[in-house]
């Protein structure tokens, strides 16, 4: 049987008899999920699945494990059939984003988004917000950002500081990770630092002239450091402000609600399973 697919992504690995492996995540135009197996392989492999999005791959898909027996690079395939969007084009996604940042009272926190936005915001609308657990369709860095802040305008009186950091706090995984052929993996300097400490913000934030007011890039710099909430859950540093803490629970609700309705309940009390594997009460990303 042949079917046409789009490798999400893959990994190497080596058995126990010490043979190499390809395990290989795909999922068809009606977003059923598939997981190859290629023990046997050449190293030509690697070159295309680096470079095309789509095959046409050969298998019989009811095996426990489905091991390809041949596969085509579909160069003109449209991609869009088998990757979820948020909102249906760019020109949307980049509309909303600048609609969030118009939304600012203060004339000098738009003039400051505006710089830290103006050379990212291509891969901003398009950019999951993280690998396998929330919002990871494309535009969903955008999703989740504008959820957060939603919280921060129902839930929270505290002022436009508070809905700066919401709307920059994930910035650095446009640095943590690459989006390339619509996959979504690590890059290799997320070995050196995490979004949460993204040089590119931080460096931002410091030189700045549209933030004046006293202590003002120590306290927008907190709330990115901290919205993990806790070490645990890999932030820097602990909230210790009403704004940090506003944003912190954003961003933890906005994770926590999408895993939820991503995720099939396997009967124990908080864990989930299928699409997101991880405890739905532990650390927000």
């Amino acid at each position: 049987m042949k079917k046409e697919l789009f490798v999400k992504n893959y990994s190497e690995g080596v058995a126990k008899n010490e043979n190499p492996y390809l395990k290989i995540s795909c999922v068809d135009s009606d977003k059923e999920e598939y997981t190859l197996w290629a023990w046997d392989f050449e190293d030509a492999i690697f070159k295309d699945l680096d470079s095309y999005s789509v095959f046409q791959i050969e298998a019989d898909f009811n095996a426990e494990y489905i091991k390809p027996k041949s596969y085509k690079p579909l160069p003109d395939a449209d991609i869009s059939l088998y990757v979820d969007s948020y909102l249906q084009s760019r020109e949307e996604r980049r509309d909303l984003l600048w609609s969030l940042i118009d939304d600012f009272k203060l004339q000098n926190y738009k003039e400051f988004c505006t710089d830290v936005f103006k050379p990212i915001e291509d891969d901003f609308i398009e950019y999951p917000a993280a690998m396998n657990n929330h919002h990871i369709e494309i535009g969903g860095l955008l999703r989740h950002t504008q959820e957060v802040i939603k919280f921060l305008k129902k839930f929270c009186t505290i002022d436009d500081i508070a809905q700066v950091g919401a709307l920059i706090h994930d910035i650095g995984k446009l640095f943590e990770y690459n989006l390339e052929n619509y996959r979504f993996t690590r890059s290799e300097k997320s070995t050196v630092f995490s979004h949460l400490s993204c040089p590119y913000l931080i460096t931002e934030i410091k030189t700045s002239d549209f933030l004046v007011e006293e202590g003002e890039k120590d306290h927008l710099i907190h709330i990115v450091h901290s919205h993990h909430g806790i070490k645990e859950w890999g932030a820097i540093e602990e909230p210790k402000s009403l704004e940090a803490i506003a944003v912190f629970l954003g961003d933890y609700w906005s994770c926590k609600s999408d895993a939820y309705n991503l995720a099939d309940f396997d009967g124990k009390v908080g864990k989930i399973s299928g699409r997101s594997d991880f405890y739905l009460f532990e650390g927000g990303d």
